[in-house]
């Protein structure tokens, strides 16, 4: 009897802890439910889980970028904004949102003293760090400005867009280019994406130039791949002047001195990502290299019994009008090239062909081959190993190797030529 009176006092104890485990189970399972849709369906989510920080900052950013419809009443925000805040004090979020409604409404005053207080909760808060750093430049306080970059970009590398039209402001007075400059020199981890923003804009790659001739002078020399992305840049631009005057005073002293009409003449270094040096690689039927030593010193393609449409090759050169002489010493072993192999000039804009020389089969060593050019009407050119193929045919299978010891291009004078 005293077993069955203590199983009847426990069962109390036993449902209501039941009951409980059922409430946690429902309650985990309603949060579950709430995350999963919170960033697609941030009214439901709420409805689910009104404490859900993540759903409510994606419901007021889905407002605020206009999504939603009917638009909300901004006073409805700034009280949707509160409410989050008082939730979660310490979410900086909040106090974005809450800013970014109030400037919006046009109190630009509050609005930045609520990014600055979110800021303080948060120093690494996207939202408050991209607004602070736009006013702080909108007053010319760049220093300030330039250390909130570092801070967000440091945090948010791959968020630089969002303030990517403000950076030429941020660099057009002295000022500002010093305080980017010293930024800079102690080579943050996004050097490379802040250079390559500003190449992306007419206004910014000028001052990207500037900023890469002033690092070339320092200790934190840039890199290849920074260097190639802004004279790119002018390229895309048809800046050819400023693109070549860049890639000239970026080079080392041995690089200055492989120099000329064509840049490694004679394929004696390594290539870099520059368009004014040798671009190559190699495909599935030409495999390209370049070999310092004798008898394959220089530029080796190798083909593979394929056909070779596609020979990667090449360099973009800057002729001014005149008439040139463009040479290569060339050997080969074994090469057939049922459709031909030559080097070719080409005019980029418009973009026509106004040299060039073949390379002939078989196996020989040291050939010397030439032809003279006119160029007129022509900004800049590109100098490339093509072959004569238009689409990829079995039938015409290129195997054999060539090497090329040098290639280069120099000026003549018309009388000299006969012409």
């Amino acid at each position: 009897m005293a077993t069955a009176s203590l199983k009847r006092n426990n069962r109390p104890i036993a449902i209501a802890i039941w009951s409980a485990a059922l409430v946690l189970s429902l309650l985990v399972l309603v949060e579950g439910l709430s995350r999963s849709v919170e960033t697609s369906a941030p009214q439901s989510a709420l409805r689910l889980n009104p404490l859900n920080a993540d759903a409510r900052v994606a419901s007021l950013s889905s407002a605020l970028n206009g999504q939603d419809e009917p638009q909300p009443d901004p006073a409805a925000l700034v009280d949707d904004a509160k409410r989050g805040l008082w939730l979660a004090p310490v979410d900086a979020r909040f106090l974005s949102l809450l800013g970014e409604v109030r400037q919006r409404q046009g109190d630009r005053a509050a609005a930045e003293q609520l990014f600055a207080s979110a800021h303080r909760v948060s120093p690494t808060e996207l939202h408050a760090l991209s607004q602070l750093i736009l006013a702080a430049g909108d007053r010319g306080d760049v220093v300030e400005a330039v250390g909130l970059l570092d801070v967000m970009l440091r945090r948010w590398p791959s968020e630089l867009k969002g303030i990517e039209s403000a950076l030429p402001g941020l660099l057009a007075s002295p000022e500002g280019h010093q305080a980017v400059l010293d930024v800079l020199q102690a080579a943050p981890p996004w050097r490379t994406r802040f250079l390559a923003a500003l190449a992306r804009s007419d206004a910014g790659l000028p001052l990207a130039s500037s900023l890469l001739l002033n690092l070339s002078d320092s200790a934190a020399f840039p890199t290849p791949g920074e260097i190639s992305t802004v004279v790119n840049g002018f390229l895309r631009a048809k800046r050819y002047d400023d693109a070549h005057r860049l890639f000239l005073l970026t080079l080392s002293d041995a690089d200055f001195g492989r120099t000329g009409l064509v840049h490694n003449g004679r394929f004696d270094a390594a290539a870099s990502p520059s368009p004014f040096n040798w671009q190559f690689a190699s495909t599935s039927a030409a495999e390209v290299r370049f070999d310092g030593a004798p008898p394959y010193a220089g530029a080796g393609v190798r083909f593979l019994n394929k056909p070779a449409r596609d020979i990667r090759l090449r360099q973009t050169v800057l002729l001014g009008p005149g008439r040139y002489r463009l040479a290569a010493e060339t050997s080969a072993v074994s090469l057939v090239v049922p459709r031909g192999l030559y080097w070719s000039v080409r005019c980029l804009t418009p973009s026509r062909e106004i040299a060039r020389i073949d390379v002939d089969p078989g196996t020989y060593r040291d050939r010397q081959i030439s032809t003279e050019f006119e160029v007129d009407d022509c900004a800049a050119q590109s100098v490339e190993l093509r072959s004569g193929l238009v689409a990829d045919s079995w039938v015409y299978r290129y195997s054999g190797r060539a090497t090329f010891h040098s290639l280069g291009i120099e000026r003549i004078d018309r009388a000299a030529s006969g012409n």
